[in-house]
């Protein structure tokens, strides 16, 4: 056993520094699988994959804007931007409309790809996270 330092394998804005006890995979394997019996050891061996190797952090599942769709982030922010300013300042006569064209505009430009790989992604980490 050691105590590692580095930053958290955690992708969020928090990224913090952190010490903590290294058990290795095989003993960080171990105690997972006699936490839960009933998840099949492959399970805890990629998990640490991901979470513990540094080259997971690279893995789609801990860096989401490396998905293929996070090719479309930046202009669907835009417009996300642009059709709350839209709407909040449409006439009371014209809302539906407004809506209905810059929802239509986000469709368009792929927001439902990025919301469905979000999901699976989000899917994905819920089960890792067991």
């Amino acid at each position: 056993m050691e105590s590692t330092q580095g930053y958290s394998p955690d992708t969020s804005d928090l990224n913090m520094l952190y010490t903590s006890l290294n058990w290795g995979q095989k003993g960080s394997v171990a105690q997972s699988v006699v936490k839960n019996p009933n998840v099949p050891r492959a399970f805890f061996d990629e998990k640490y994959r991901i979470n513990k190797d540094p080259a997971g952090y690279y893995d789609t599942l801990k860096i989401e804007s490396a998905l293929p769709s996070g090719q479309y982030v930046p202009l669907l922010q835009s417009l996300i931007c642009e059709l709350a300013f839209k709407v909040l300042n449409a006439l009371a006569c014209q809302f539906d409309k407004v809506w209905d064209e810059s929802w239509q505009r986000l469709v368009e430009n792929h927001l439902n790809e990025v919301l469905d790989e979000r999901r699976l992604v989000r899917c994905q980490q819920e089960v890792m996270s067991f």
